[in-house]
């Protein structure tokens, strides 16, 4: 995991490479969940944003951003690895 100066990080496997970005005020709609917290998936396999409190708009997205489009549950089970840390969990 490669952490960079805007409050994301970066993972590669091979020729894909997955980010994570800290949303300071997100405002979809969460229509599912991941990780136990609301989420939207913008695209299937493309990006997922999961919000962290209940009462704020902050949010941490996993986007594709190199290499195939994610397989199916493959960004929720990263969610699901990420989101609990940032929690206190």
């Amino acid at each position: 995991m490669k952490p960079d100066s805007f409050g994301s990080c970066e993972i590669s496997q091979g020729d894909t490479s997955t980010k994570l970005v800290h949303r300071p005020e997100s405002t979809h709609a969460f229509g599912t969940t991941a990780a136990g917290r609301p989420a939207h998936e913008r695209t299937p396999g493309a990006g997922l944003e999961i919000r962290l409190i209940d009462t704020s708009l902050r949010s941490v997205e996993t986007t594709r951003v190199a290499g195939t489009q994610a397989a199916a549950g493959e960004l929720q089970r990263l969610a699901g690895k990420a989101v609990p840390p940032l929690l206190g969990r």
